[in-house]
């Protein structure tokens, strides 16, 4: 009696350890695999990085040229078109003024 309670005894601690390694194995697989997929979303994560960076630089690299040609046209309109415009509006009304002083100086 006291052999066949060892032989179950044996068994059940066999059947424990087993269990125990297959549990151990899922185990580490399932850690293995979460790992692995946290690696891999902070590659991912990296990458979306750079590319954010290289689209911003070349937003940078359009948006410079463009605005320094906008900074030139704006330049061109405030010293050469503006002050063109107003030397035109003086010449127009001094020539108004002197045919009206012509006009009031005629006799009638």
């Amino acid at each position: 009696m006291p052999d066949d309670n060892s032989d179950k005894m044996v068994r059940l601690l066999e059947e424990i350890r087993d269990l125990t390694r297959e549990r151990n194995e899922k185990l580490d697989t399932l850690v293995q695999t979460t790992r692995q997929r946290a690696e891999d979303a902070l590659q991912r994560q990296k990458e979306a990085h750079e590319r954010a960076l290289a689209q911003r630089r070349r937003f940078l690299w359009i948006l410079t040229p463009l605005l320094l040609v906008a900074i030139g046209f704006l330049s061109y309109i405030a010293f050469l078109v503006i002050p063109s415009e107003q030397k035109q509006d003086r010449q127009a009304e001094e020539y108004r003024m002197r045919v009206q002083s012509n006009y009031l100086s005629q006799p009638h």
